[in-house]
């Protein structure tokens, strides 16, 4: 008898594991695609700064740690040819935290707009606003959202969203090269704080997305306090959820809800 409830324990205990990995596992393998593929090329758009002077010098602070002898002091590197800005650094991080989650480390390679612009045959993924983000939004009309020179305009809740009052905006979008078929993604904010924020959601709540869109192109807009910095983000807006992924995720769904509605002052989500 001893002998029988070990072995029902220790298969229970394997089914329980096999379920969780599965349940985790799967729905953030399904919302990333081709990114969570080790075999399918990634290219990361990312903007490439330097100074005025191009002369490849940058300055740093001094840690202040015997002042004042070492209070002010500058030190500095040379022979850089670019940077990437902070937001955009955090947003790549966070885009390599969630393409762990699913084994993707490989095959990926960060590039400059200037130079990639017209390469198309990978995988896209654009880390904050550049000549390409807007390429890719121009390529497609069906992602319920648009860019307006500094703001995201929603044809369908005619609302504008723009960075102002202490807001800015960040977006997570999933769309389809009609060209060739490839995917194409978007992180993207209208100022830093807002790429920084749509990164830090998407690493967060990569499950959830798995949830509610599945493999199926979405877009979501998050909202964040320029005060508090980009480390936090909440859910503003949602592309439309399949009916039936509603029911299979009603707890998912009504948290996603729950978020929105706090912006609306009806109560009601901001969702096509």
């Amino acid at each position: 008898v001893a002998t029988v409830a070990a072995v029902v324990a220790a298969v229970w205990e394997i089914l329980r594991r096999v379920f969780t990995r599965l349940s985790t596992r799967l729905p953030r393998r399904a919302v990333l695609g081709d990114l969570a593929k080790n075999h399918i090329p990634c290219l990361l758009f990312v903007n490439h700064l330097f100074t005025p002077s191009r002369n490849g010098i940058y300055r740093f602070c001094v840690p202040d740690y015997f002042p004042p002898g070492t209070t002010g002091q500058l030190d500095g590197r040379q022979n850089i040819p670019y940077v990437f800005a902070t937001s955009d650094a955090t947003a790549i991080s966070d885009l390599f935290n969630a393409m762990g989650q699913v084994g993707r480390y490989e095959n990926i390679e960060i590039v400059d707009p200037v130079t990639h612009w017209q390469q198309w045959d990978a995988t896209i993924v654009c880390i904050g606003g550049s000549f390409k983000a807007d390429e890719i939004f121009r390529k497609v009309n069906d992602v319920g959202v648009k860019l307006d020179v500094d703001s995201f305009r929603l044809p369908n809740c005619n609302r504008v969203l723009r960075a102002t009052a202490g807001q800015d905006f960040g977006l997570i979008c999933k769309a389809t090269n009609p060209d060739n078929q490839h995917q194409m993604w978007l992180i993207i904010g209208l100022g830093v704080r807002g790429t920084e924020s749509a990164g830090f959601y998407l690493r967060n709540n990569l499950r959830l997305l798995g949830n509610l869109f599945g493999s199926s192109r979405f877009a979501v807009i998050v909202c964040t306090s320029l005060t508090g910095g980009g480390r936090q983000a909440s859910l503003y807006w949602h592309s439309s959820v399949r009916w039936f992924r509603k029911l299979l995720h009603p707890i998912n769904y009504w948290r996603v809800k729950k978020d929105i509605a706090r912006w609306s002052g009806t109560g009601e989500a901001h969702n096509e």
